[in-house]
């Protein structure tokens, strides 16, 4: 398993994260607007990073929807 689930396992780890932090905290609108709000924005970054880097996606979406 090398490298071969590193982003999907970064990226399991890093919601966990982050529930983790929103289950603990006062402030559950104030984080889930912003989390919500900014979430768009992740789609946005194909546009500005194209060629910069291509990790290996879960069964291969990421190159047949050119992500």
């Amino acid at each position: 398993m090398p490298m071969l689930y590193t982003y999907l396992i970064w990226s399991v780890l890093l919601v966990l994260l982050w529930s983790v932090v929103f289950v603990f905290t006062r402030n559950k609108k104030e984080m889930l607007t912003m989390s919500l709000g900014t979430a768009p924005l992740g789609l946005t970054e194909p546009l500005f990073y194209p060629e910069y880097w291509s990790p290996p996606t879960l069964f291969g979406l990421g190159g047949k929807l050119r992500l």
